[in-house]
């Protein structure tokens, strides 16, 4: 990943044509009144538009955190899920969030050896894949590594 540069996040798995990316749009979601209370969407791949904004990221190499263009929203992890959350100054009001709410976006870096989106929790390393299987709105967990992982499960989460 280059810093400080608009990409989006490709799967890497042909998947029948589909040019699958990451995104976090929910437009209602974020209009509920529910949102100020745990401002976060889910995350999941969507099939690739050229110039869409929710569609691209910003990692920023001082801190780790990748930001969405459209949303200015934080990747963050909730539960093992892999989500977008609000952090910025103004954007949260913290007398009013859930007090399950993650306190701070999560760092990613991607790793060269698995070509995987990874990051840490709980002193262990992790990466996001998608899951059960590679599809349009498949939700996007975080995932252990294993000894038993083959290529196909972590192609699941190679960008």
């Amino acid at each position: 990943m280059q810093g400080n540069r608009q990409m989006s996040l490709h799967i890497a798995k042909e998947m029948a044509g589909q040019d699958l990316v990451l995104c976090c749009q929910d437009d209602d979601a974020m209009k509920a009144a529910s949102f100020a209370s745990f401002p976060a969407l889910q995350c999941y791949l969507e099939e690739y538009v050229k110039g869409d904004q929710n569609q691209l990221w910003v990692w920023n190499p001082d801190t780790f955190y990748l930001k969405n263009v459209a949303t200015g929203m934080y990747l963050n992890v909730f539960e093992h899920k892999l989500m977008m959350g609000q952090y910025d100054v103004g954007t949260v009001n913290w007398d009013v969030i859930a007090k399950n709410y993650p306190w701070w976006p999560q760092w990613f870096e991607f790793c060269p050896f698995e070509k995987v989106l990874e990051t840490e929790m709980d002193g262990e390393p992790v990466y996001a894949a998608v899951t059960p299987t590679i599809k349009i709105r498949n939700d996007m967990h975080i995932m252990s590594f294993s000894d038993k992982d083959t290529q196909e499960t972590l192609d699941k989460g190679i960008f």
